[in-house]
């Protein structure tokens, strides 16, 4: 019913993230309803992750009271940019379907974000999108600067499998 691994990874669309030291324990009871909840603990680094993993079917899982901090280098599986800080995540609940975010509820913040130009290390700022479900369907993430020289403010629609990206 729990467990530990002094290191872990997991696979995802664009390689391995490594979790590093993983805890876990498995709530016996919600294996009664077959939605299993797995509560999980991971550091690596500055890198750490608390959440409740509860598997709806084979193909939509929900994290509940997430919080998370990850390198922004990370992203670079998936953006053409190198990127620097960190991203912190606090969900209250964000339901992923095939992989892709089907519902959320609450904040991802970008601190002292920037990115590797050529010439070095670029400063921007530190960011913060408060995201929240649209009752029409889809996912709004209002965005808005923290702190920086660059100021940005605007909003991001997901829906399907489209976005939608307004920034000032």
């Amino acid at each position: 019913w729990r467990g530990s691994a002094a290191r872990a990874m997991a696979a995802t669309g664009g390689g391995w993230l490594h979790l590093g030291q993983l805890h876990w324990r498995l709530s016996a009871l919600s294996l009664l309803s077959l939605s299993p909840r797995v509560e999980l603990d991971s550091e690596w680094g500055r890198q750490r992750l608390n959440t409740q993993l509860i598997l709806h079917s084979g193909d939509e899982l929900e994290l509940a009271d997430m919080d998370a901090v990850l390198d922004a280098e990370l992203l670079r599986q998936y953006l053409p940019v190198s990127l620097v800080g960190s991203i912190a995540l606090q969900f209250n609940r964000l339901v992923l379907l095939d992989g892709l975010p089907r519902e959320a509820e609450g904040r991802l913040v970008w601190q002292d974000g920037g990115w590797h130009s050529p010439q070095g290390r670029r400063g921007l700022g530190t960011y913060a999108v408060d995201v929240s479900n649209e009752e029409a369907g889809g996912i709004r993430g209002d965005i808005v600067t923290l702190a920086g020289d660059v100021v940005a403010t605007g909003q991001a629609v997901l829906k399907n499998n489209g976005y939608e990206l307004e920034v000032l």
